[in-house]
């Protein structure tokens, strides 16, 4: 089993690039081009639209 770690990278009104993790999911069976596609549109599906958190250091 395989797991697949999606990320999401955001650009700011200021031209700032961030990057956050979206989903942590699991590949049951195979890890082919077609599986990860799908398990990315999945999650992108699932949560709609997102937005990157920035975080102020």
């Amino acid at each position: 089993m395989s797991q697949l770690a999606i990320f999401v990278r955001c650009v700011d009104e200021n031209f700032n690039v961030f990057q956050d993790l979206l989903e942590l999911s699991q590949l049951e069976t195979t890890s082919t081009g077609r599986d990860i596609f799908m398990k990315i549109k999945e999650c992108v599906d699932r949560k709609g639209s997102f937005m990157c958190q920035r975080y102020e250091v």
